[in-house]
């Protein structure tokens, strides 16, 4: 192994040279041509050119093709230099450029191939130099061409350059072998380091068999323990003391190694992870020395251990035994390693999981509300349907007092339809600018009632708030079911702090926002108990449908109170702990200018209407569809009846001009209600179509409406509803 990382080390470094060298003659190499372009042209010896385009093409080849051999390489580039120096001389004697190139031959030997190499060049040079000398003192060389003015010059000049290039070229020659040698050297020193650090681990692994190898391996181990990050300590197991602890302490835990071991072990731990360590240590003891215990196992803790300022941090603690020559656990050895940041991130990830857990289950149970209030929608217009029906054929003041009890039986039912609807982020909202704080203080006169008088109500509500965009009649539900429930966690006195204010994204908590909140500034609405509390259980079970402690028969409460303010695109937050009271955070988005208070609206009854024409009538539910045809014809008009959307094209097509306005259901099982009302508006693009549904006015009957329908009634309507509706559109 060593001498092939030698090996590659100098071809590595041989490898770099002769690129460079390369690369700088080939980029300074085009100079020469422009010169040498001239001359040919000048003289004409064309001969010269093609020569050192020749040797311009062998070195741009040997540039680019690494692939080949490193010595064929090498040998080409040296054989191209000492061909240049050999032309150069014969071209244009012995005193021009070409001596330069067999001197630059020659050091390139010695660093390329080594000394054997540029010995060998130094032979090549001294022959070609007096052989061209020769030649020029015989006459038979160098007519015309400068030369030395006498042939002893050119010996002394001979001689001098063969000196030099001889002292290059060996210098070169054992420069590139002395800086090898110290790269061995590294290597080598490497490699004993790597050696030492081996055996190093291996002392300090068997130390925990014998007390003799740690003495041994002390001053290693020392070296290890005071230039790591982690804490390194001993502990003897009589005392429960610490024999030893590196200086990392004091980084980790604000203690010096001597403050460490003077303490007790209840001063380093929690009390918790105290109790823990201590089971943890007893048990091991008791196992310690039976059949198929491994003498030389491991725990990994996790514990809290104590700061100097007096807080605790997480730490990772490895431990084994350190035993004496019987074998007999003497002390433990252990490695303490931080990992505070790694638990709280693993804390938030829980706690993050858990809330989305908690949305994905509100979110499901949502769905299924809505399913629900679907059902209960199609069943009440059964039901107002049939009562509509029975008061119109039995007019009069008994049949009226005596339907007035289902009539408002009715109501209730219709409102806990309503509050489904609303979980499930379905309810039907008009909303307006509504400034919180004039709003709350409206409102609490029409539902204190819902408060238990023994109870105090304060306020705190500056009236200096963004408003925000929200349906009042909402709002108000939001506020009546928080404040009852706040009102019955209270035994006896107590009080009840509503308060408002204004906060930007970084007011709220991110894990409030985060499943599903807006960001940016929003109106924070907080209505504060000094109640029993919840306990974890209970609090997270809060926002479940028809969850309470304490059902009184008012419908959904705090359920629907989750799907209004969802609706909202705002976030509710409760913050609880058993005897320590409840608050409930309600965030809204801020929108606009800061206003007045809200107005209330005055709900006019509709008159019943009565009209003329046919309506196309799309259920497929047999008895909604049986009970509104009644109160169609009741009301007047003619229907034609289809129980599926295909049946309700064809129908559109067949009676083209006989149709007035479809009534037309979301929930069809053969087609969707936009594909209906397409096909539809397509046969006849002035068709009327009023959208109907035990589902909100959100989803596909929005997608409907913004489509172009003309109308929407919520299932169950009564026949006032329906004849003003029908009567509105007509007329458009």
């Amino acid at each position: 192994m060593k001498g092939i990382s030698k090996k590659k080390d100098l071809v590595y470094w041989r490898e770099k040279i002769l690129q460079s060298i390369l690369g700088i003659g080939l980029i300074f190499g085009l100079l020469v041509f422009i010169p040498l372009t001239r001359m040919a042209l000048l003289e004409g010896v064309w001969f010269i050119v093609v020569l050192n385009a020749a040797a311009y093409v062998s070195a741009l080849a040997v540039f680019v093709n690494r692939k080949t051999r490193y010595g064929i390489r090498a040998g080409v580039t040296l054989f191209l230099t000492f061909a240049i120096g050999v032309y150069v001389i014969y071209f244009f004697g012995l005193l021009s450029g070409g001596p330069v190139c067999l001197f630059a031959f020659a050091v390139m030997a010695g660093l390329l191939l080594g000394l054997r190499a540029a010995v060998a060049a130094l032979a090549f040079n001294a022959l070609i130099l007096f052989l061209f000398g020769w030649l020029a003192v015989n006459g038979q060389w160098a007519h015309g061409l400068p030369f030395f003015p006498t042939p002893m010059r050119g010996v002394v000049s001979w001689g001098t350059f063969m000196l030099m290039n001889i002292v290059t070229a060996i210098a070169a020659s054992f420069l590139v072998r002395g800086m090898q040698k110290i790269a061995n050297d590294e290597i080598s020193a490497s490699m004993k380091l790597r050696d030492e650090h081996d055996l190093l681990m291996l002392e300090i692994r068997e130390r925990t068999k014998a007390v003799n190898a740690l003495k041994e391996s002390e001053k290693q181990y020392r070296l290890l323990a005071e230039n790591v990050t982690d804490i390194i300590w001993i502990m003897n197991l009589d005392t429960l003391r610490y024999s030893y602890v590196s200086p990392s302490v004091m980084k980790a835990r604000g203690f010096t190694p001597e403050e460490v071991m003077n303490q007790r072990l209840e001063d380093v731990l929690h009390s918790e992870s105290l109790e823990y360590v201590s089971g943890i240590l007893a048990g091991e003891l008791e196992r310690d020395g039976k059949d198929g215990v491994d003498p030389d196992r491991s725990r990994t803790l996790e514990i809290q251990q104590s700061l100097k300022d007096g807080s605790y941090r997480w730490a990772e603690v490895t431990t084994t035994f350190i035993r004496d020559d019987s074998g007999r656990p003497i002390e433990v050895l252990g490695v303490s390693r931080d990992i505070h940041d790694r638990k709280q991130s693993e804390a938030e990830k829980k706690t993050l999981g858990e809330k989305l857990q908690q949305a994905q289950k509100m979110e499901a149970i949502a769905t299924l509300a809505g399913g629900i209030a679907h059902q209960f929608n199609n069943a009440l217009s059964i039901a107002k349907g049939g009562l509509d029906i029975l008061e119109m054929e039995l007019p009069g003041g008994e049949i009226k007092k005596s339907l007035d009890p289902v009539n408002k039986t009715f109501d209730r039912m219709a409102k806990l339809t309503e509050q489904l609807l609303a979980y499930a982020r379905g309810g039907k909202y008009r909303t307006r600018s509504v400034l919180m704080p004039k709003f709350v203080i409206d409102t609490l006169p029409l539902i204190e009632h819902t408060v238990n008088p023994t109870i105090t109500l304060e306020t705190d509500l500056p009236l200096e708030i963004s408003p925000v965009k929200a349906d009042a009649i909402q709002m108000q539900m939001v506020l009546s079911s928080i404040l009852s429930n706040s009102s019955e966690a209270i035994q006896g006195k107590g009080r009840i702090v509503i308060s408002c204010r204004e906060v930007g994204s970084n007011g709220i908590p991110d894990d409030v926002l985060s499943p599903g909140g807006t960001s940016g500034r929003h109106v924070k609405l907080t209505i504060k108990d000094n109640g029993r509390g919840m306990d974890t259980r209970t609090r997270d079970r809060v926002f479940e449908p028809f969850f309470t402690t304490k059902f009184q028969g008012r419908g959904l409460g705090m359920a629907a109170v989750y799907g209004i303010i969802k609706n909202h695109d705002g976030w509710i937050d409760v913050e609880s702990q058993p005897g320590e009271g409840t608050s409930v955070h309600v965030y809204l988005p801020a929108a606009g200018d800061k206003e007045g208070g809200v107005k209330p609206e005055d709900e006019e009854q509709p008159a019943l209407l009565k009209g003329a024409g046919t309506v196309l009538l799309i259920e497929d539910d047999d008895m909604v569809l049986d009970v509104s045809q009644t109160l169609l014809r009741r009301l007047g008009y003619r229907v034609i009846s289809a129980c599926t959307g295909k049946e309700a094209v064809k129908k559109n097509r067949r009676h083209k001009g006989e149709v007035d306005l479809a009534l037309l259901d979301i929930k069809l099982p053969d087609m969707k209600a936009i594909d209906i009302y397409t096909e539809m508006k397509s046969a006849r693009p002035d068709l009327k179509v009023i959208v109907y549904s035990g589902f909100s006015q959100e989803g596909a009957a929005r997608e409907l409406i913004d489509a172009g329908a003309d109308a929407f009634i919520q299932k169950p309507f009564s026949i006032q509803t329906l004849s003003k509706t029908l009567d509105a559109v007509r007329k458009k």
